[in-house]
């Protein structure tokens, strides 16, 4: 074999190699693996996912990104975090009795969401109740069981079970400067109206998660990566 086809080969090999290194080592890739359910039953909290910091991120794509400086602080929460964009700039987001509305148009229809339910504890197949991450006691004879619609109806607890609305209040001014003593909740939200050079971003578990709702509007300059599922 010629000296010249075996560099031609040496140098088609490790091009690919070294190419991915220098990815890595400058974050134009990256890898998670969630440490919440958040993002279930989208991302499962054990699951390895990969994101890229030059793929464009627009409404419905699910992204890592960096908590505001005040969130971080004040409620002591992780730096990055794994949300879905569910608003960009001049979009208007409602939520009414646990449904998005964006732009006035219903935007969860087409999802798998998770969300809390109440069973009566004698209801749950013993396989899913001994699942701690998805089933909490709630009362002597009840339970909280984190799943999406479809879980819900794998196990047949769809027509057993009532979801639960979230009655914990976000004060609106963080939304609306000078909305005074005005109240939201994670179900009943809003409206408000995204400013320019924001996001508002919501996972997909909406019952078990902290997002816009809590730590208010991202900027999209916290943006880190899209996440590809």
């Amino acid at each position: 074999m010629k000296r010249r086809t075996v560099i031609i080969i040496v140098v088609i090999m490790t091009c690919p190699v070294a190419l991915w290194f220098l990815a890595r080592a400058l974050n134009w890739i990256v890898f998670y693996t969630p440490a919440t359910v958040s993002m279930e039953p989208t991302i499962r909290a054990d699951r390895k996912i990969m994101g890229s910091c030059f793929a464009e991120a627009g409404r419905g794509d699910v992204v890592s990104y960096r908590t505001p400086d005040s969130a971080s602080i004040v409620m002591k929460l992780d730096d990055v975090f794994l949300s879905r964009i569910v608003a960009v700039a001049n979009d208007k987001v409602e939520i009414r009795k646990g449904i998005l509305y964006v732009n006035d148009k219903c935007a969860d229809d087409t999802m798998n969401l998770g969300y809390f339910f109440a069973v009566n504890t004698g209801a749950i197949p013993p396989g899913l109740l001994a699942l701690k991450e998805k089933v909490f006691p709630y009362s002597d004879t009840s339970s909280i069981v984190n799943a999406s619609y479809n879980e819900m109806k794998k196990t047949g607890l769809l027509l057993k079970g009532k979801r639960i609305m979230d009655l914990q209040t976000i004060p609106a001014k963080q939304f609306k400067p000078g909305a005074g003593d005005r109240t939201f909740t994670e179900d009943n939200f809003g409206p408000v109206r995204v400013p320019e050079g924001f996001m508002f971003l919501m996972s997909d578990n909406r019952s078990n998660s902290v997002d816009s709702r809590v730590i208010g509007f991202i900027p999209r300059k916290n943006l880190i990566a899209k996440i590809f599922l």
